[in-house]
């Protein structure tokens, strides 16, 4: 059985980042991610935007930065 509240070490995740080499460990998850991800500044308007969320929105990255996101329920 799993411990719910485990955490790795520090040793493992410094492991883990060397696995990583040559490779940013937070742009790998973002681009790699299988959920989408939105990246939003301030006011709302999208920064960045995964490959995960343009399959999900039906939207290239190059369509929608710059744009506001509206998360109303019929936009979503």
């Amino acid at each position: 059985m799993s411990d719910p509240t485990y955490r790795p070490h520090n040793h493992q995740l410094s492991s883990f980042s060397q696995n990583m080499a040559g490779t940013d460990f937070f742009e790998f998850l973002f681009e790699e991610s299988l959920d989408g991800i939105l990246i939003l500044d301030q006011v709302g308007k999208v920064c960045l935007m995964n490959p995960a969320a343009e399959k999900l929105f039906g939207k290239t990255a190059l369509e929608m930065v710059g744009m506001p996101f509206d998360f109303s329920p019929g936009n979503i």
